[in-house]
């Protein structure tokens, strides 16, 4: 049986913060699963609705691949709920800032949760594996004394409409917690290594939906991609950089033409006075 992890605490201020994956699970895998969540996941769509959250969206459903669930079909699966009421408490060692919270959350091991996630594997039988969205050591912690693998998720950097959709599969982590530079190294070593056989033009066309336009004269000479600014990437894997380290980075020296795209999740917009700006 394949379990899967969804931790539903509000650490942005948004509680049951993974639960377009929920749906998706619930829509893509077609027998029983093992859920170790909160239980704020089993709020019913409508109740989400008037809290409107963009997961309920038809765009969003389609853009993810999956449909609103009729909670009933959770009879068909087994649900252990975890009880993360201490993380309130947690709170106050970090001065009541939850991105700080957070961070601990995917970077260090919590004893608490660790004791709480392993009290429901220990109940658990013939489990093959845990799926998560988010690095956490002490799912890691308690899994590993268990010999069960777990296995790490996100959506990759190509996506549609451009690109074909593209996902990414870890046993260590994701985002910079990754096995990708020691992929990189068993592949160098093999001498594996796909720039000497193909270009970027030609990867870049083996993941598009549709003909890559040719680019002909570069109007800028720097195109800089924001992040959303409480994002596990900025919070904990960003090599002490945020959004506007980036920027005064480009700047320092003198990176030329830039032409920045802002988030589309992020609650702020660049000043279209200072910079150029994508607005794709």
């Amino acid at each position: 049986m394949i379990s899967v992890f969804l931790p539903s605490f509000p650490f942005r201020g948004v509680k049951a913060p993974y639960l377009w994956f929920f749906y998706r699970v619930l829509t893509s895998i077609k027998e029983p699963v093992h859920f170790i969540m909160g239980e704020a996941y089993l709020s019913s769509s409508d109740s989400w609705k008037n809290d409107e959250r963009w997961e309920i969206t038809d765009e969003a459903q389609k853009r993810l691949g999956y449909q609103l669930p009729d909670l009933a079909q959770m009879k068909e699966h087994k649900v252990s709920l975890i009880d993360e009421s201490f993380l309130y408490d947690c709170m106050k060692q970090y001065h009541g800032n939850p991105d700080l919270l957070f961070k601990a959350f995917i970077t260090e091991e919590i004893p608490a949760l660790v004791q709480e996630i392993d009290s429901v594997l220990e109940k658990a039988e013939g489990l093959e594996c845990v799926l998560t969205w988010c690095n956490c050591p002490s799912l890691n912690k308690a899994a590993s004394e268990r010999n069960i693998r777990v296995v790490n998720l996100e959506l990759g950097p190509l996506r549609p409409l451009d690109y074909l959709a593209t996902a990414y599969f870890d046993f260590s982590g994701v985002n910079g917690n990754t096995e990708a530079e020691q992929r990189y190294l068993l592949a160098k070593d093999a001498e594996l290594t796909l720039s000497e056989v193909f270009n970027a033009e030609q990867l870049r066309s083996f993941f598009a939906n549709a003909p890559v336009r040719k680019l002909t004269d570069a109007e800028y000479d720097v195109g800089i991609v924001l992040q959303v600014e409480n994002d596990s990437n900025i919070l904990a894997f960003s090599n002490t950089f945020d959004n506007q380290s980036l920027l005064d980075y480009a700047d320092y020296h003198n990176l030329g033409r830039k032409l920045i795209r802002s988030h589309p999740g992020s609650r702020f917009s660049l000043n279209k006075c200072m910079d150029s700006i994508d607005h794709s």
